[in-house]
């Protein structure tokens, strides 16, 4: 969107306004009657069915048990997992990017709404992960505010970022390894 674009380019943006805008615009999307949406909305359907939900979910969970493994071997002020699980920005960004990971690969139909899930994600936890970047398991970002991880990154087992860093684009050539 332009007008969001013009708002972040001038640092002067509202958090709120600039969401309302992304859901406008995904509402708009949605609503149109073309065959793209239709037959994306069919994907959306068939993806967030039963059967592949409770798949998803079960893989989701034991990834889960991990990253809070990670947080408190790799942070000696994590007190419980349960307080890890409530309160860890950067774990909660790794769970948002996981489930938008799964929508991103699963077709290219739903990498708009993955899009979409990874903004709303980076609008709660301040960590920005683009739904195409490859991550390891037990992976764990240490206040993760500024956090930057681009597309075509991929992160191995067991790694730790700390805030501030950006995985992010060595060259603008299209179709390229982009970011380390």
């Amino acid at each position: 969107d332009e007008l969001a674009d013009e708002r972040l380019l001038q640092g002067r943006f509202d958090r709120a306004a600039l969401l309302a805008d992304i859901l406008a615009e995904l509402e708009d999307w949605l609503a149109a009657p073309t065959p793209a949406v239709l037959d994306a909305w069919r994907e959306v359907s068939a993806t967030l069915g039963r059967r592949v939900r409770y798949e998803a979910a079960g893989e989701l969970r034991e990834g889960q048990a991990e990253d809070l493994d990670a947080a408190m071997s790799n942070d000696p002020a994590a007190n419980s997992r349960l307080e890890v699980a409530l309160v860890y920005s950067g774990v909660h960004a790794v769970w948002g990017h996981r489930v938008a990971h799964a929508l991103w690969n699963r077709s290219p139909v739903l990498r708009p709404v993955a899009r979409a899930w990874s903004q709303l994600v980076r609008f709660a936890t301040g960590v920005e992960i683009h739904p195409g970047a490859t991550i390891g398991r037990r992976f764990f970002i240490d206040h993760g505010m500024g956090v930057v991880i681009g597309e075509t990154a991929e992160i191995g087992d067991d790694c730790m970022l700390y805030h501030q860093v950006t995985l992010g684009g060595r060259s603008l050539e299209r179709g390229s390894k982009r970011h380390p």
